[in-house]
């Protein structure tokens, strides 16, 4: 929908990774103004080359290298958006990490890494963006995932991480409920991104078997037979950052192909979709 974000401006963490992207060119599609950042500015050309496609020009994109489990990097972010474009309309808390292990398996570092970037920084620039963001009544919506709600003992620190930033999004959403600015979050389970092929994701690795083998069993545990796409995701999140869902918050969104019902029921087998 062309023009739902016009003069809006957005700060999307993670924008270098397939959803952060995905999100980025949505909103710049939208007619809003892009922040884009990740820990380098190299690695989000992708992610401009995708604003610049769906319409932006350059003057509607900025580019801020931050690492967001650094304070005085989501500090900059912040003052650079301000500087650069006078405002926050959206902020999305997509900048994530995911590492495999159980309690037998995962170190302190690992809960310390997963709550950092999962679940502190989303708190820290949600804290620095508030003002503006109250100021322009915007709104903030924040990644999470299927395993803040369903146990997954093979993703532990992980689950942990999504499980509080849930909780952050509905306590923050009724805390600013009367402030003028909505807090919602979607929660995806397997999304095709890079994410799952990460040295410790779900895949563990590039490997073509091992990536043929979790497709397969993708295909038995969601309904419709298939991975999720990076677009499918990000247009809920616009969904949620637009006025379509003005009298929404406080809301965690499965954004998952039924996975989450099949959790506490019983799901029929699913055939992959026939090749025509």
């Amino acid at each position: 929908m062309a023009g739902r974000f016009q003069g809006k401006v957005v700060i999307v963490t993670g924008s270098s990774g397939g959803l952060g992207s995905s999100a980025a060119a949505m909103f710049a599609a939208g007619g809003a103004k892009v922040v884009l950042t990740s820990r380098s500015i190299a690695r989000l050309e992708k992610a401009v080359q995708g604003c610049l496609e769906a319409g932006a020009t350059q003057e509607d994109i900025l580019t801020v290298a931050a690492d967001v489990t650094v304070f005085d990097d989501l500090k900059n972010l912040v003052e650079k958006t301000m500087e650069h474009f006078s405002r926050v309309d959206i902020l999305v808390n997509n900048a994530g990490l995911m590492l495999t292990g159980g309690i037998m398996q995962a170190t302190v570092d690992d809960l310390d890494n997963m709550l950092t970037t999962n679940l502190k920084s989303a708190f820290i620039l949600t804290q620095l963006c508030l003002p503006h963001l109250i100021a322009s009544h915007g709104c903030i919506v924040n990644v999470s995932s299927l395993a803040g709600y369903a146990p997954a003992p093979t993703f532990l620190a992980y689950s942990m991480s999504k499980a509080a930033l849930n909780q952050m999004t509905k306590s923050i959403a009724l805390e600013l409920a009367q402030k003028g600015v909505r807090v919602n979050a979607v929660n995806p389970s397997a999304v095709l991104t890079e994410l799952l092929t990460k040295p410790r994701g779900p895949i563990g690795g590039d490997d073509p078997a091992k990536i043929e083998a979790f497709m397969k069993k993708v295909c038995t545990t969601h309904p419709p037979g298939r991975i999720g796409q990076a677009h499918e995701v990000s247009d809920v999140i616009g969904f949620l950052a637009s006025d379509q869902s003005s009298y929404m918050t406080g809301q965690c969104l499965p954004v998952d192909g039924g996975r989450h019902a099949t959790i506490w029921g019983c799901m029929p087998q699913p055939q992959p979709p026939s090749q025509s």
